[in-house]
């Protein structure tokens, strides 16, 4: 997935730099669902803020591995 990636990211700069408006909305758009859909539920609604977790970081999971497919 990382090389699907890094092509939409290559061609993203490219986009830009040709200044193609329509290219770099669309290209952007698609970068962004590929972000969403690694993204993970977390439990932190509903906590009292006395027992919310406290510290940079603390709160951090890591995102799902998605296959190209």
């Amino acid at each position: 997935m990382t090389d699907l990636v890094a092509r939409l990211r290559s061609s993203l700069r490219t986009a830009m730099l040709e200044r193609d408006v329509e290219a770099v909305s669309s290209l952007r758009s698609t970068l962004a669902a590929i972000e969403n859909a690694g993204a993970v539920e977390t439990d932190n609604r509903g906590v009292a803020i006395e027992k919310a977790p406290v510290g940079a970081g603390v709160t951090d999971v890591a995102r799902r591995v998605l296959e190209p497919a």
